[in-house]
């Protein structure tokens, strides 16, 4: 590499820095509030509200639950914006009704989305029955349900987003400096129809559960209308970078030359907006956990259940009932374990909870009768006089008695056929400072992209897989379990509910200030041509820098690795043959990709984000940017992308 490259890349190095240190700076603006300032407003939109209504037993008299669901205090560390939550209620209220309701919820920040309960009831069929299953994976064509039924109530679950859409657009009204964050599956829509009412407001919207690769969200009926709602948000969140790059590429199939995808963002051409899209992977309330694992309630419960499993391996298992969790994969592995060790029946006790579903559906009972036969059988087979290797609970239970039994436990077996996150595995986590206890973690989960350095990761499918990864487990030696635990307990307790949070807020106020690179992708004036073909004619030194995907190869063809055209092709020739001109090629992708397209052209190629970089021709040789460049630390992740 001559001197002059070495400077060169020095420069480089040197913006890179800057531009790094500039993003921090406007993060951290973003999180402070000068006094001199108005307090700002942030709008949150969930399909329920964290604090409900209850009615009195003898059916007359609404009160207000004083204590809200775990993942409102999440939101405690905003505290530079004043929190406006927006939802619906799980109990049905009267018209009469509705205006104390409002009365009683405005103490706690909270304002209830009133909707028919046929309209309601359509938008749960299209959430619950269509778009749940299809981003869990389950196949339209593999469901009981009538396809049809998607169109027959898609006006429902429409107008469930134009009621939420109408509330917001009251609160907000006079102002454009409110924030709305908007929660998951059930509210695609609300973007664009705050966008169309609001041009300049400031829009998140988050998923929590997966979302499925292009292959499968592109059986979705309405699917355009779907990804058309989210992309008028100016910051779209998923819980880990798989679900990133499938809604990314979710985007590029069926919204074609529309979009154009890059690294972080998504440009729209059609609107000519860019939307940032990223990973905020979801924590725990490490805090309150922590409060309870210090608690006397808590410390008795240990007691009272080290009585009962004196002398027995714990195995935990905590889900939800229903069909993505693979309660019945893990029954069949645990039978698996106790047929080849037939020792251990006596000897372990798998405790697993499976609290029902808000909507017990056929669907649901059907599972429900398969997992209790599973238990039946493997009970029957596997158990003495004394004791049973499956103690099984079809209901919740407090949180309390489950940070005794995180405490106690000696695994805890996740064994989720796709899953967003799977808050269960933190918890665990956090219970396990003494006892150094497994992880057992399904890698169709989100959480094996968080925890997997330290989790033993199995696919649930590969039910021998899993009863060997139990033995292994249950025979770990101390020092792997500490070490192992280790890893995962600084992740959890760092990247906490709070954090998540934050984060996302954070990142949401940056899309802030008409300086912002992606806020919007209005066209400029079109350069005076015969001015600047005279100048471009009278100089001697030219650099000509070009983008690769979206200027010189799109997507599609990028994709099936399709050539250069030929016109292209010789006009790029043309160009870096000119001894005046410096063409720069500058592209995200991999340098041997890149290579496949301009590698016998003249050209100089920037390769992955700036980090390889060609000063020359088909016989210049590749150089870091990096000087020299620091590998050291993939050894370090590659358990977390495994």
């Amino acid at each position: 590499m001559s001197e002059k490259e070495r400077a060169l890349l020095a420069q480089i190095q040197k913006l890179e820095g800057q531009l790094a240190k500039e993003k921090v700076k406007k993060k951290e603006a973003a999180k402070a509030l000068a006094p001199s300032e108005a307090r700002r407003r942030l709008i949150v939109c969930t399909q329920y509200l964290p604090f409900q209504m209850t009615r009195a037993l003898d059916g007359g008299v609404l009160e207000m639950n004083p204590t809200p669901c775990e993942w409102y205090y999440g939101y405690d560390s905003i505290r530079r914006l004043d929190v406006t939550w927006v939802g619906c209620l799980y109990l049905p209220v009267l018209k009469a009704e509705e205006e104390a309701v409002r009365r009683m919820l405005e103490a706690v920040a909270c304002v209830p989305v009133f909707v028919p309960a046929l309209e309601f009831g359509h938008a749960e069929e299209i959430a619950g029955e269509v778009l749940w299953p299809l981003f869990h994976y389950i196949p339209l064509s593999m469901l009981d349900a009538d396809i049809d039924m998607i169109h027959k109530r898609w006006d429902g679950y429409t107008a469930l987003n134009r009621h939420f859409c109408d509330v917001v657009l009251t609160i907000s009204a006079g102002t454009d400096d409110d924030l709305v964050w908007i929660h998951d599956y059930y509210l695609t829509l609300l973007p664009q129809m705050l966008r169309e009412a609001k041009p300049k407001m400031k829009i998140g919207w988050f998923l929590h559960t997966p979302f499925p690769s292009s292959e499968i969200y592109v059986t979705l009926p309405l699917r355009k209308e779907i990804l058309r709602g989210v992309l008028a948000s100016n910051l779209i969140g998923f819980q880990i970078y798989d679900y990133v790059r499938h809604f990314m590429t979710a985007c590029s199939s069926v919204l074609g030359t529309d979009v154009n995808v890059e690294s972080t963002y998504i440009l729209d051409a059609l609107h000519r907006t860019a939307v940032t899209v990223d990973a905020f992977p979801v924590g725990i309330d490490y805090a309150r956990f922590d409060a309870v694992l210090a608690s006397k309630e808590l410390k008795d419960k240990v007691i009272e259940l080290q009585a009962k499993f004196d002398g027995l391996k714990l195995i935990l298992g905590v889900d939800r009932l229903n069909y993505v969790k693979g309660i019945p994969h893990k029954l069949i592995a645990i039978d698996k374990f106790l047929t080849q060790h037939p020792e251990m029946a006596g000897r372990i006790q798998l405790i697993q909870i499976a609290p029902p579903p808000r909507g017990d559906t056929a669907r649901y009972q059907k599972l429900r009768n398969k997992i209790h036969k599973l238990v039946g059988r493997i009970n029957g087979r596997f158990s003495t006089l004394d004791h049973a290797p499956i103690h099984y609970l079809d209901q919740p239970i407090s949180r309390c008695e489950m940070a005794a039994l995180c405490f106690l436990s000696d695994v805890l077996l996740i064994t989720s056929l796709r899953e967003g996150m799977n808050e269960v595995g933190f918890e665990y986590v956090a219970c396990q400072q003494r006892k150094h206890g497994v992880l057992i973690l399904s890698e169709f989960a989100g959480a094996a992209q968080t925890l997997g350095s330290g989790a033993i990761l199995v696919n649930p499918f590969n039910t021998d897989a899993v009863a060997s990864a139990l033995y292994g487990a249950l025979h770990m030696p101390e020092a792997e379990r500490e070490e192992r635990h280790h890893n995962m307990y600084d992740y959890v307790q760092r990247f906490t509910l709070q954090y998540w949070a934050d984060d996302f807020v954070t990142e949401l106020l940056t899309q802030d200030g008409n300086d912002h690179e992606l806020l919007s992708l209005e066209l400029p004036a079109p350069l005076p041509r015969p001015e600047l073909l005279e100048a471009f004619g009278r100089t001697s030194r030219r650099i000509i820098v070009l983008g690769l995907l979206g200027t010189l190869v799109n997507y599609r063809d990028f994709a099936e690795m399709q050539p250069l055209h030929d016109g292209l092709w010789k006009d790029l020739l043309t160009l870096a043959s000119d001894a005046r001109n410096t063409v720069v090629v500058m592209t995200g992708r991999e340098r041997g990709l890149v290579s496949q397209w301009l590698g016998d052209l003249p050209v100089w190629i920037v390769a992955e984000n700036g980090v390889y970089v060609r000063m020359g021709g088909p016989s210049a040789e590749w150089a870091a940017a990096i000087d020299p460049p620091d590998d050291a630390w993939i050894a370090s992740i590659k358990p977390v992308f495994k």
